[in-house]
């Protein structure tokens, strides 16, 4: 990205991309699955109290590692949380145009630049595909009709797609699905 400021749809292009690539896109999205698709190693550890992730690329294995491309996501966050900042390193990954060397992490405390809120945008919309959302959302409807409160879509989207209920309030409102 480099400064380059890419649109919302830009990015989802390229995360529907990187599912149709991996042939991944049925959620619930196996994230890690597609991380070693394309190189990575994942691993978990304590990262301390202000990084919930991280991801290093390099041309050379990188040390005390057998890999030259790794994702690390903190050992202690909910498995929901893990998946997301497994998809957030991904995004910087690929919005940077898949680099040779690559370094990023991601504060718990989110200080939101620019390159921070695309890999977001990035791992919402590799986590929770458009085309999965909709699909979700009129099987749900056709269940319990139109009129139920917006919580329950949310949690439900949480639940299935196995993301956290923020992240999945937040797909949901740039959706259009609520408000």
């Amino acid at each position: 990205m480099g400064g380059v400021v890419m649109t919302e749809s830009e990015i989802v292009k390229i995360a529907n991309d990187v599912l149709d690539e991996t042939d991944m896109g049925v959620a619930p999205i196996n994230v890690v699955t597609i991380a070693r698709y394309y190189g990575f190693s994942v691993y978990q550890a304590n990262l301390g109290d202000d990084t919930s992730g991280l991801i290093m690329v390099d041309d050379k294995p990188l040390k005390n590692y057998n890999t030259n491309k790794l994702i690390m996501v903190h050992q202690n966050h909910s498995v929901g949380r893990k998946r997301f900042t497994v998809a957030h390193e991904l995004g910087h990954y690929f919005l940077k145009g898949r680099p040779q060397k690559c370094f990023a992490h991601r504060d718990i405390a989110g200080k939101y630049n620019e390159e921070e809120k695309s890999a977001n945008s990035f791992a919402s919309a590799l986590l929770m595909p458009e085309n999965e959302i909709k699909s979700y959302i009129e099987k749900f409807q056709g269940m319990y009709g139109n009129d139920h409160p917006e919580f329950l879509i949310i949690k439900s989207i949480a639940l299935n797609f196995n993301v956290s209920e923020d992240a999945a309030k937040v797909r949901l409102r740039k959706l259009g699905f609520v408000n």
